[in-house]
């Protein structure tokens, strides 16, 4: 495990390509971030595997899995403290696994190939520091399949489902200890996947007219909060809307995609407000899709470039995206993926080789508006150009509003002559 910083600069970092005014650091965004990178185990005589990590919680246990063949993935931890271990299995029948998410109370999502089918177990921390696993039963029986895709802080699950045996629709479903498993079909569309889920129990996912809900030409992103749904159509020269994450204040992130899924723009609804946001890739990718969304409406994700549609790492606060590979570790030509952001912005990142890296938020120095290391003129004029604003890099005292009051956080902490 090996760890640095790096910084990146507003001005210089993002043009304005594709947006109508220059990249402009969004209070969602730090100047920097430290890197830790994470290898799996050698495996003697074998060689060195594969590490994939998906998630992390605000403990910093994090969850994925290694492989030396992809057929044969293996579930696994991570913490600084203990680092890479597997996940022991605790049910029969399984060739192969991987734990996709962690919530805040160490219950895990682990989906498996196993001798009956797709299966999807939930894992509860038992007494003896291991896990119970819980499997996520088909609605029939005769080799049908599941998947869990998210889990909240209530320990609320949802995911997919085969609808019967052979070429049947996906169906969607929630499950708890308290209700087991509640199916979910979207009136109107033939297929139906449960996506994510925040602690107000607001489930987004995707539904189509085909037999699969996402990927599909008909697919659209839809949110159901308290029983009534909302369809995301479209928009513009787009055929079809996807859905990515949902945070706790009900806020959906997702992507719109041409008929070939390579041309494409992230967006935000946010259904309180009736607000959506479309967020253009920056001018070297043609599609960014949101993987995940924080709290703070800070979104990561991956980007297909338009040269050779090779995947990026990204991240966004709404005001543009930025491409992660200037954080990849020595040795590694570029990260591929970010899967996944807590709260305070740590992500979980994927190389394009055997490793996994966290980024850690680095902040400015107070009054340092423009990341540039010291507090000066431009500094001042940042504040001033961005007065007024409500949500800014320039709130220096996050009061919630650019003024007076941050000019003289500023000039208070004057380092420049």
């Amino acid at each position: 495990m090996r760890s640095w910083t790096l910084a990146w600069r507003c001005a210089s970092a993002l043009g304005a390509a594709f947006v109508t005014s220059a990249f402009a650091c969004g209070a969602g965004l730090p100047c920097g971030y430290s890197v830790t990178t994470i290898m799996g185990p050698a495996l003697p005589p074998f060689g060195q595997t594969t590490l994939r990590l998906h998630d992390i919680n605000d403990a910093g246990l994090a969850v994925g899995h290694y492989f030396l063949i992809s057929s044969a993935r293996v579930p696994c931890t991570w913490t600084a403290e203990e680092g890479v271990k597997a996940i022991p299995v605790g049910a029969s029948g399984i060739l192969d696994a991987e734990s996709v998410k962690v919530n805040n109370n160490n219950w895990i999502l682990v989906n498996a190939q196993t001798n009956r089918g797709k299966r999807g177990f939930v894992l509860i921390p038992n007494a003896s520091g291991s896990w119970d696993w819980v499997q996520m039963l088909p609605p029939v029986e005769g080799g049908v399949d599941t998947w869990v895709f998210d889990i909240n802080d209530k320990n609320q699950v949802v995911g997919r489902q085969s609808a019967g045996v052979g070429n049947y629709p996906h169906g969607g479903y929630m499950w708890s200890i308290e209700t087991g498993r509640v199916d979910i079909a979207i009136e109107g569309w033939n297929a139906t996947s449960c996506v994510a889920i925040n602690d107000a129990g607001t489930i987004a996912g995707d539904v189509s007219q085909s037999v699969q809900a996402s990927g599909a030409a008909s697919t659209r992103a839809f949110v159901l909060h308290e029983g009534a749904v909302t369809i995301v159509e479209p928009r513009g020269p787009y055929a079809t809307s996807a859905c990515g994450a949902i945070n706790a204040a009900g806020i959906l992130a997702g992507g719109f995609a041409n008929a070939t899924g390579l041309v494409g723009v992230g967006f935000t609804l946010d259904g309180s407000r009736d607000e959506l946001v479309v967020i253009p890739p920056p001018q070297e990718a043609s599609r960014w899709m949101p993987r995940d969304i924080n709290g703070t409406g800070v979104m990561c994700g991956a980007m297909i470039l338009s040269s050779n549609n090779q995947l990026r790492a990204c991240v966004a606060d709404g005001s543009g995206v930025l491409n992660l590979t200037q954080y990849a570790p020595p040795g590694v030509s570029y990260l591929s993926d970010a899967p996944s952001i807590r709260d305070d912005g740590t992500m979980v990142i994927k190389c394009i080789s055997f490793c996994s890296v966290l980024l850690w938020p680095v902040d400015a120095s107070v009054g340092d508006v423009n990341c540039d290391g010291t507090v000066g003129p431009k500094d001042v004029a940042a504040v001033i150009n961005a007065w007024g604003a409500k949500d800014s890099a320039a709130d220096t005292n996050a009061d919630g509003v650019v003024d007076g009051a941050d000019l003289g956080v500023v000039l208070a902490n004057w380092t420049q002559g």
